[in-house]
């Protein structure tokens, strides 16, 4: 007698191996998205700090400083200046952050890093400059960027690491933890 698998187990197997696929598949692809975009701001986040240090060799950082004097400093694609925006108003739904009011730097890994206008407004350490990182270069509307803010001793973090007065008296809003894409992490 042969021994071997009847055409009903192999159809079983596939069956099981198939609903397996199906769940494990799209987590694999999200961690390798999630992954990738993680890369991508911690190179931007070193791209600032980098630009940050070299700035400091020609220049002393004042109250009068702004991000955007950071970018002859960075090594970019190009820099755009309209037709890009980061985020969406969340009750109107319209586009409320870009390019038109300052320059979007194109990076090299396809991000786009939009350098806010405000500065450090005085020489307190605990003061920071913004910056918003689109990760994928695409603007899709669904709060994917990631805040970035570089103090005055070249430290750069996200919105969960911010000192409380950083933004306060540049921006109308207040820094919150959790204010991180669900994707980013340091670690």
């Amino acid at each position: 007698m042969r021994k071997g698998f009847t055409l009903a187990e192999l159809l079983i197997a596939l069956v099981i191996l198939g609903v397996i696929a199906t769940f494990t598949i799209p987590k694999v692809l999200v961690a390798q998205q999630n992954a990738q975009k993680i890369a991508i701001a911690k190179e931007a986040a070193s791209i600032i700090s980098s630009a940050y240090t070299a700035y400091k060799v020609n220049h002393t950082p004042d109250g009068n400083m702004q991000a955007t004097d950071l970018t002859p400093y960075m090594n970019y694609v190009q820099l755009q200046t309209t037709g890009y925006w980061f985020d969406q108003d969340p009750t109107s739904g319209l586009p409320m952050q870009g390019c038109s009011n300052s320059m979007c730097v194109w990076l090299h890994n396809g991000a786009i890093l939009y350098p806010d206008i405000g500065n450090f407004i005085d020489t307190q350490p605990n003061r920071a400059l913004h910056f918003l990182l689109d990760p994928d270069g695409t603007y899709t509307g669904n709060q994917d960027s990631l805040d970035l803010f570089l103090y005055m001793n070249g430290r750069v973090t996200t919105l969960d690491g911010v000192i409380p007065v950083t933004v306060a008296a540049t921006y109308p809003w207040s820094p919150t933890p959790g204010g991180v894409p669900a994707w980013f992490s340091w670690n």
